[in-house]
């Protein structure tokens, strides 16, 4: 058996009753942990091979702060309407030097390619944790 270290963290009142009913809590969290980095990993490399460039991929995590981006949420037409929404009205893209030509590709993979809605969604949901490894492979350094 592997040698495990030890860590003490501090969790919400709502995460420790969820983590109450869930059975080892150790495990669980090990195997959380795990899967989430899997997850960003593999939609990160899969953004990349679609050509997102990392501020289109920062700019796209910032057009949807707040979303919740999961179910129904990560399907690429929604997802393409809201960034050109947020576009329009915090012209999130070009604060992030995206050109148009650019943002249309983006936006036709999303609607088109179904594995670029699930890879964003994916990225964003770490971003937003906030997931400093992932800022870091993205250059974005502060959170």
């Amino acid at each position: 058996m592997s040698q495990r270290d030890r860590r003490t963290i501090s969790l919400s009142p709502e995460s420790n009753q969820i983590l109450d009913r869930l059975g080892n809590h150790s495990s669980y969290i090990d195997k959380v942990v795990q899967q989430h980095a899997r997850d960003w990993t593999e939609a990160l490399a899969l953004l990349r091979s679609k050509q997102w460039l990392n501020e289109e991929v920062v700019a796209a995590c910032d057009a949807l702060t707040g979303y919740a981006l999961a179910t129904w949420s990560r399907g690429g037409e929604f997802l393409a309407r809201e960034l050109e929404r947020q576009q329009e009205r915090t012209r999130v893209f070009t604060l992030h030097e995206v050109v148009t030509a650019r943002r249309a590709r983006l936006f036709r993979q999303l609607r088109e390619d179904p594995g670029v809605p699930w890879a964003l969604a994916t990225v964003c949901r770490e971003y937003h944790l906030p997931n400093d490894d992932l800022r870091h492979a993205l250059g974005k350094h502060e959170p």
